[in-house]
């Protein structure tokens, strides 16, 4: 059963272990939050975290990338032309590194969003894990890829090439094989495959990285 009660809703689980006794789950939102987008998709990006966030009834503080700073600017400036009600999004510009240890221990801030690279990631968790405030990190790297003896090797390849160079080559689940290996399918047990990897098909660097 679902109450609408105001912005929040209940949501009545089912009977509790203890007799004439119920359940309820409250959502409400949690309060501002900031977001720290990355260059590589400045409009995407900031679309994905604001809107999440505007849905819920939160507020945001939006680091946006120094790189690109016009694509996220002209964006805040178009949904705040739409009737987006003043305070609700203010983007920031300046060092990251000054605003992330700012924001992030102050008070009013609820929730850290953060895209971009993985050892900043866990300096901003850390950060956040001081205060003990919530973070939903997307994190960048290089995404393997395993060809298999039976596959259809031109199709592999040209896939391997459409999605590394993907938006130029800057997407963080793009493919960057730096060595080839001959994997070996075995029968497995509870229709669990084995796999194992040739080691002198291993080629080091066969392709080199840009």
């Amino acid at each position: 059963m679902v109450r609408e009660r105001g912005a929040a809703r209940l949501w009545t689980a089912g009977p509790c272990t203890r007799r004439r006794v119920t359940q309820q789950v409250r959502k409400e939102p949690i309060g501002p939050i900031v977001a720290f987008t990355p260059w590589n998709f400045p409009v995407s990006q900031v679309v994905r975290k604001v809107a999440a966030a505007l849905a819920a009834g939160c507020s945001v503080l939006l680091k946006g990338p120094e790189e690109t700073p016009l694509s996220c600017a002209e964006l805040a400036r178009a949904m705040i032309d739409a009737g987006l009600p003043p305070g609700t999004l203010c983007p920031l510009y300046g060092n990251p590194a000054e605003i992330s240890e700012r924001l992030i221990k102050d008070p009013v801030i609820c929730k850290v969003s953060f895209t971009g690279w993985t050892a900043v990631g866990k300096h901003l968790a850390a950060l956040a894990g001081s205060v003990m405030k919530p973070v939903t990190m997307e994190l960048g790297g290089h995404a393997p890829a395993v060809v298999f003896a039976d596959a259809d090797s031109p199709r592999a390849v040209e896939q391997l090439v459409w999605t590394k160079y993907l938006n130029a080559g800057r997407h963080v689940t793009d493919h960057q094989p730096r060595r080839f290996m001959k994997v070996r399918h075995h029968g497995g047990h509870a229709g669990r495959p084995h796999l194992t990897v040739d080691p002198d098909s291993i080629t080091p660097r066969a392709v080199s990285p840009p």
